[in-house]
């Protein structure tokens, strides 16, 4: 008996939300389909194994299906399995420490008089959010995308892949 072949871009995206092993039936060209893979990883990240080499190799794709199961790095291309995962991630989160830490401070406020020297990070935020609550996170936000530093919901992607992979 003939497997199911999911052909249509629709009926896959459809299938895949509500099983991402629908994939392992779906035509090559949508196993090559970045948004059709992406919904089926984000259901089960074990399905990254049908996806197509060019879709194994694609941070954004493995990330998200890592996220979903920690194990499915093993399906991913041989340069972010040997590593290259994991210093994307590092180096992301390190970024993004960086902003939120001194560098944020230094970049942001002039030194304090009263103390000599720029104010300790406590301090800047604190001074950031003084003309209102949404001052401070608002050029966090606007900083962030500027250095291309991951805030908000990529943030919280990468810091979980980084709890999966043990970082």
């Amino acid at each position: 008996m003939d497997q199911v072949r999911y052909r249509d871009r629709e009926a896959a995206l459809e299938a895949v939300k509500q099983y991402g092993g629908v994939l392992r039936y779906a035509s090559e060209d949508l196993k090559a389909d970045r948004g059709v893979v992406l919904e089926a990883v984000k259901q089960n990240g074990w399905v990254l194994q049908y996806a197509s080499e060019d879709l194994k190799a694609d941070r954004g794709v493995v990330l998200e299906a890592v996220k979903q199961c920690g194990d499915a790095l093993r399906y991913a291309s041989a340069d972010l399995r040997k590593g290259g995962l994991k210093a994307y991630v590092q180096g992301e989160l390190a970024a993004a420490d960086a902003l939120a830490g001194t560098f944020l401070c230094a970049a942001a406020l002039p030194k304090r008089p009263d103390r000599g020297a720029a104010a300790d990070t406590t301090t800047c935020l604190k001074m950031l959010n003084h003309h209102g609550p949404h001052h401070g996170s608002l050029f966090k936000k606007r900083f962030a995308a500027f250095a291309g530093v991951p805030t908000g919901a990529r943030l919280a992607l990468l810091k979980s892949v980084a709890s999966k992979l043990g970082l």
